[in-house]
């Protein structure tokens, strides 16, 4: 090699941009805002939640009662439903809880489940 220094290069260099003078830079701004206020805002899509297995033991009447029930919703339709939209056992306890979070108890002050049942009026008062 020969003892010449090569100059240095970079990318600019090579992507055949010129300098753009204030005034074009100022006109490309206000370009890009016009296209940016033009298009339509997208929402990202919504994320589904992160489902969690839960084991529990029912008793076998309430065990039926959500199979009968779910069954019942199901077969209310008379088109036919996509699997994401049937009603399943599960969907009934979601919906449960669900009327359980919108109850307005005073979740401090519930004691025991014969005391829930007592305050959402499911268990008569002695």
């Amino acid at each position: 090699m020969s003892g010449r220094k090569r100059p240095r290069l970079s990318l600019s260099d090579f992507s055949g941009l010129e300098e753009r003078g204030p005034d074009e830079t100022q006109e490309a701004e206000a370009v890009s805002a016009q296209v940016e206020q033009a298009l339509p805002v997208v929402k990202p899509p919504l994320k589904k939640p992160r489902k969690k297995t839960i084991q529990t033991e029912l008793s076998l009447e309430h065990h039926r009662w959500l199979v009968e029930t779910a069954e019942q919703i199901r077969s209310n339709s008379t088109e036919p439903t996509p699997p994401d939209q049937r009603c399943y056992p599960q969907h009934l306890i979601s919906v449960a809880i669900d009327m359980l979070q919108a109850s307005g108890l005073d979740w401090t002050r519930v004691q025991g489940v014969k005391n829930l049942r007592k305050q959402l009026g499911l268990e008569p008062n002695p």
